[in-house]
């Protein structure tokens, strides 16, 4: 018996790094009935900037389509867009109203893609800073997250072909 009690323990001892990672939100990951969020993030603009972008992936565990329909947040308005490029290679940002995920399925919102395009920001975002939102999804299933602000991926110029006559 005393042999079982220590491979309980020893199994008990090698969880507790993965149950404190969780409790206190080293993960980041946001979970609700069968809908997972993991790693929101606002790539940090430049200082003066009056818009960011923000990114994180879906998860739909469950066996029906769901719908992101909107983004709540107090530091600025947010919207879904979407990054198309057309044949000519011109960049276009376009609003959506909503993005679905397919059942047992997941959305990745990433540069060039799908994105929360967050405008009127009317204070500097400093790295690591932690900005409140709710994600809004059809069937009034609402979540609540929290983006970190990164250096994620580099502000660029505009990726504009040029033409050569």
């Amino acid at each position: 018996m005393n042999l079982v009690y220590k491979m309980i323990i020893v199994s008990l001892l090698a969880l507790v790094p993965a149950i404190l990672s969780i409790n206190i939100g080293l993960t980041h990951n946001f979970v609700k009935g069968t809908v997972e969020i993991n790693h929101p993030i606002i790539n940090k603009p430049f200082e003066s900037a009056k818009s960011a972008a923000g990114y994180f992936t879906i998860k739909n565990h469950g066996p029906k389509k769901i719908s992101l329909r909107g983004v709540s947040m107090t530091l600025a308005k947010a919207m879904l867009h979407e990054t198309t490029t057309d044949d000519d290679g011109i960049v276009r940002m376009k609003h959506v109203m909503k993005v679905d995920i397919p059942p047992d399925g997941e959305l990745i919102l990433k540069p060039g893609s799908f994105h929360v395009m967050i405008m009127g920001i009317n204070r500097p975002l400093l790295l690591n800073d932690e900005i409140p939102a709710t994600l809004l999804f059809d069937a009034n299933l609402d979540i609540d997250i929290v983006f970190k602000v990164k250096n994620t991926f580099p502000v660029t110029g505009s990726k504009k072909k040029t033409h050569t006559h």
